[in-house]
């Protein structure tokens, strides 16, 4: 498999995000976040959904001028620069031992978002997670896995996207994964010496599997 650099460089990315980038860079920026849970803690699977949701026209519909991705400015700059978004999400999929995708991997509830009651933007920050989802549901059905759009929950801990604003911090540190717990997709697939998440413990970094 060829390597990816765009894949490579986000991957690397998430490595080096440290307490810093958790606050938004100027007023009004809304920032969200992928919770790494289940299958969703190995950061090629966070990336290839990243890779499929078309971000942009979340923020239009939503009214957001300003959002930063997985919690630095730099992964919303990559993305859309990306020439073939759907070619390397397949390739991360594979990369994580989910090939095909529409056979390996399924819905396993709805997804849901959080975010704070708090703050001068929530009207804003609701529409941008009924976007995103509606925008993460429009983008895994071109590789053939279908789910639902996601729904707001008031409990944190049991969200799979965090959104926050300028001014509140709500991301998870990079070194927290919960790969015990269910996530809104997870593998149809069992793969010899894991519970059915290849590839996930240690998280993934660097460019490893992307060869």
């Amino acid at each position: 498999m060829l390597r990816s650099v765009l894949v490579a460089t986000l991957i690397g990315i998430a490595a080096s995000i440290g307490a810093s980038h958790l606050n938004a860079q100027e007023p009004g920026d809304i920032y969200w976040q992928l919770v790494p849970r289940g299958i969703m803690a190995d950061q090629r699977l966070q990336y290839a959904v990243i890779l499929l949701t078309d971000t942009e026209s979340a923020a239009e519909r939503s009214g957001v001028e300003g959002m930063l991705i997985n919690g630095d400015p730099r992964v919303a700059e990559i993305v859309a620069e990306t020439e073939l978004p759907q070619a390397e999400a397949m390739m991360l999929f594979q990369a994580a031992g989910f090939d095909p995708p529409d056979e390996a991997v399924s819905e396993a509830r709805r997804c849901r978002f959080w975010t704070p009651d708090e703050g001068t933007l929530l009207e804003t920050r609701v529409k941008l997670g009924i976007a995103l989802g509606e925008a993460m549901s429009e983008g895994l059905d071109t590789l053939g896995i279908d789910i639902q759009t996601c729904e707001r929950t008031t409990d944190r801990d049991a969200a799979d996207i965090l959104i926050w604003e300028y001014g509140q911090d709500y991301g998870f540190p990079k070194d927290i994964y919960f790969v015990d717990e269910e996530s809104f997709i997870d593998g149809n697939v069992e793969h010899p010496g894991t519970t059915g998440i290849p590839n996930v413990s240690p998280p993934a970094t660097g460019d490893a599997g992307l060869r």
